[in-house]
């Protein structure tokens, strides 16, 4: 929030911009290509372990090459002379954080608590309880998702030869 403050200050008192220098304009550039490339790898893996903890974190390095793209133009636009552009680029990223913060957090929220289960994996639960040999129905079925793991209460009914030979 101060940095918001701050840069909406310096975009109505000019004097008080700073003027980029070109190792800036090499730093965001080289700050997009790692960022991106830490994406890439994180999200790979991300879905390769079926993780949602580790998806939102490998947003959060796209967020940041995103950051360095909007501090990229910033810095080139004051260098070409748009000095105003700097404190703008810095209000956007102010705003872009805070939107990403917002996004990522839901699904976070809903990996830390109990969820319930999208009604096809209900089915899907019912059917395979049903295949099993010797069950002749069930009733009062009571999944939960807790992070990538899935736990289900269940009451079935069984034949009552079942141990019988």
């Amino acid at each position: 929030m101060l940095q918001y403050l701050d840069a909406q200050r310096r975009l109505f008192e000019p004097a008080l911009l700073l003027q980029p220098t070109s190792i800036t304009l090499a730093t965001a550039i080289l700050s997009i290509a790692i960022k991106e490339a830490i994406y890439q790898y994180t999200m790979y893996v991300a879905k390769r372990v079926r993780s949602p903890m580790l998806r939102a974190n490998a947003w959060h390095h796209r967020s940041d090459a995103i950051s360095s793209v909007i501090v990229f133009i910033g810095v080139g636009g004051s260098m070409l002379g748009f000095l105003w552009l700097d404190a703008v680029a810095t209000i956007g990223i102010s705003f872009m954080i805070g939107y990403i913060g917002f996004s990522l957090s839901l699904p976070g929220i809903y990996e830390l608590i109990d969820t319930g289960l999208e009604k096809e994996q209900l089915i899907e639960i019912k059917k395979i309880s049903l295949s099993v040999n010797g069950v002749r129905g069930l009733h009062q079925l009571r999944p939960r998702k807790m992070g990538i793991r899935v736990f289900v209460d269940i009451h079935i009914l069984v034949d009552q030869r079942i141990g019988r030979a």
